[in-house]
């Protein structure tokens, strides 16, 4: 047995290949981490081994999946305590016996662990109904590089005082601990679920349709801009909620926007799946206000070849795969960007372009803050070395 990361090592690394290692208790953990000074890959499911800079030499890959219990789940707290290595669906599963959900839909949501969700930090289209993975992390327990167990949060809402780790630990892409469990805040089901195209005829009136639904009595569960060759863009609403009030939304959207058409699939979904299932070797995010991202997209199209693209009106984040671009294009409309507030990461890319620029971006001005976090729980860089901004 291996795990899939170690399929793709050769674009992850151009370092040897490390020993897999499943460690079946805490214990087993700790002890490697004691008796060993190797540097680790932490890994989950592996869905985003195409995420970060390319891995300085790690000894051991430590394949957390053994992990992957419920712990405990008190549906009258809307809360649930989660191992690390469960899979998404796995707990949405037993969550909806009770009628309740974890909704979070980042890309490849369906192959992905709990602990890989919150350990990359992005949310999906759902962030704007239910908030953004950050917010829904209650509480951890992480092993640090030398063995030592942590908690930080609680179990409960609003219960902590000071500032709360859980939030540092959130998308710092295993490089400060290992997160072994995590408390959740779960919401409850929705009874109806529906979804609405509209053809545009180009992002500006994308943009402008999401504006004009913040003026309509709708509550959006994501709206996104999606363009794959002909024939266009298109607006995609999904909505959530009780059945009543979905069929008086989606009949309001109809009224308003009698060019559009009820759908009978998430077609949100399936244009995030198709985007990252998409064979191009370069995949790009923007992350942006709400105001820019319309002239962010314009400026990457532009400079760049752009095959199939994604406007995240949601969670403002444009989404793009690429056939190719050089290093000097990427820094160009990186620093063009920059001026609008906007950043570019470098999602997927060959490892040959990797290594030639940075894909978090520039540094910026609390990279000393960031290098001094990361020294003071993780002193020996044991911890996915390299993956992070300015090889962090």
């Amino acid at each position: 047995m291996t795990h899939p990361l170690l399929e793709h090592w050769s674009e992850i690394s151009w370092h040897p290949a490390p020993v897999w290692f499943q460690p079946e208790s805490e214990a087993a953990l700790q002890q490697l981490l004691r008796g060993d000074s190797g540097a680790c890959l932490l890994a989950g499911n592996g869905s985003k081994w195409w995420l970060g800079n390319p891995l300085r030499p790690v000894r051991y890959c430590v394949d957390l999946r053994s992990f992957n219990r419920l712990l405990e789940y008190l549906p009258g707290d809307l809360t649930a305590t989660v191992q690390a290595g469960m899979d998404l669906s796995t707990l949405n599963a037993v969550l909806s016996e009770r009628g309740q959900t974890f909704p979070v839909d980042p890309p490849l949501a369906y192959h992905a662990t709990v602990g890989g969700i919150i350990a990359s930090g992005i949310s999906g289209p759902l962030q704007q109904a239910y908030g953004s993975v950050r917010d829904k992390v209650l509480g951890m327990k992480v092993m640090l590089a030398d063995g030592t167990m942590v908690r930080a949060g609680g179990k409960v809402v609003k219960n902590v005082a000071g500032y709360d780790l859980c939030k540092l630990y959130t998308a710092s892409m295993g490089t400060l601990a290992i997160i072994l469990e995590i408390t959740l805040r779960v919401f409850p089901a929705w009874q109806r679920e529906a979804y609405f195209s509209l053809p545009v005829s180009d992002y500006e009136e994308a943009k402008a349709r999401c504006l004009e639904l913040r003026g309509l009595p709708v509550r959006p569960a994501g709206v996104v801009c999606a363009q794959s060759g002909r024939p266009g863009p298109c607006l995609l609403v999904r909505l959530h909620g009780g059945r009543k009030a979905v069929d008086n939304q989606l009949a309001g959207l109809a009224r308003r926007f009698p060019a559009g058409q009820v759908d009978s699939s998430d077609r949100i979904a399936s244009a995030l799946a198709s985007l990252y299932d998409d064979p191009s070797p370069l995949r790009l995010r923007a992350e942006s206000l709400l105001s820019s991202m319309v002239e962010a997209a314009r400026k990457i199209e532009r400079a760049i070849p752009v095959v199939s693209s994604l406007l995240d009106f949601s969670s403002r984040r444009c989404c793009f795969a690429a056939a190719a671009a050089s290093p000097e294009a990427l820094g160009a409309v990186r620093e063009d960007l920059r001026h609008s507030h906007t950043a570019l990461i470098i999602e997927k890319a060959p490892l040959a372009l990797k290594r030639q620029i940075d894909v978090w971006g520039s540094a910026r001005g609390d990279l000393p803050l960031a290098r001094k976090i990361k020294s003071a729980l993780d002193p020996h860089g044991r911890f996915n070395p390299g993956i992070y901004v300015a090889d962090i």
